[in-house]
């Protein structure tokens, strides 16, 4: 499925920002990025109301979805650009999944939304991922934080369904976690995912070619001319903001470091040689390092 169609599938969303899926979609694309089973399906971008080639549009997923002979059985889940979610689970066939849909726009008003389909597990073992097993640890790992993990088990393959914060951390998580409550300096927009410590390099139009591997490139605009000379970089800081969905997917076509844009006065505000870390997954750069 294209970038710029309004049904994508989940394992293309790690192309896409959170402004576009929204919050739960962008997580599970993060999933699947790393490597970890989500149960298949596709998202639904943002929509106020369905038209004739929309529905068309969700039924040829939907039987992609199911294989050509048969309707499988799905949940369907609202993606908002915070952590409210609605979800209708076990609904079968083209016509009630439309229904559906229908039913969450029409208590949505006028608002945008987006909505993820996918295959339903069918499994008596459900239940949450132990925060000590090897794959809690490796999300926990990717976002750097403590997450609530909902998970469930079908021939024998564990498939997480869904993720969220922990409200709160236990003390003992706290000690053991204690490095990621460091300073906040500035925060931007995530571009590029990622969480990378080092030194603070302010680049300007002459001292491009100044940046070492160690560095984190902060620079005034995401200029494209540049991008070849700041890709050695560990991470990229950015004043200027990319607005366009072109724009952004070029960025990440060649620049495949955590990257954060938008922060304003990054260049007067951080200082060179100083230690931060850039958390590409929030847009948030803290003071010393986390790693």
């Amino acid at each position: 499925m294209g970038h710029f169609k309004n049904v994508i599938e989940l394992s293309q969303l790690h192309k896409f920002d959170m402004e576009e899926v929204g919050k739960k979609a962008y997580l599970f694309g993060e999933l699947k990025h790393l490597g970890i089973l989500i149960p298949d399906g596709f998202v639904i971008i943002f929509i106020s109301n369905l038209s004739v080639n929309l529905i068309k549009e969700i039924h040829r997923a939907y039987k992609k979805l199911s294989g050509l002979f048969r309707e499988t059985s799905v949940n369907i889940l609202t993606s908002h650009l915070n952590n409210k979610s609605t979800t209708f689970t076990n609904i079968k066939g083209d016509a009630n999944l439309i229904h559906k849909i229908k039913t969450i726009l029409s208590s949505e008003g006028e608002m945008p939304i987006a909505i993820i389909v996918q295959k339903h597990i069918k499994s008596s073992q459900k239940g949450k991922l132990s925060n000590e097993s090897d794959l809690a640890k490796k999300i926990q790992k990717h976002f750097y934080f403590p997450q609530e993990i909902d998970c469930a088990v079908e021939k024998g393959k564990i498939y997480v369904t869904n993720i969220k914060p922990l409200a709160k951390i236990p003390k003992q998580k706290a000690i053991t976690q204690n490095k990621m409550y460091r300073k906040i300096l500035v925060k931007g927009i995530p571009l590029n995912p990622g969480i990378i410590t080092g030194s603070i390099r302010i680049l300007r139009n002459q001292d491009y070619y100044r940046v070492k591997s160690h560095e984190i490139a902060v620079i005034p605009q995401l200029n494209k001319l540049l991008y070849s000379k700041i890709s050695k970089a560990k991470a990229v800081v950015a004043d200027s903001e990319l607005t366009s969905s072109y724009d952004k997917m070029e960025f990440r076509k060649n620049i495949k470091i955590p990257t954060i844009m938008g922060v304003k006065n990054a260049v007067k505000i951080l200082e060179n040689g100083n230690i931060v870390t850039v958390n590409g997954i929030n847009g948030e750069i803290y003071q010393g390092g986390l790693l």
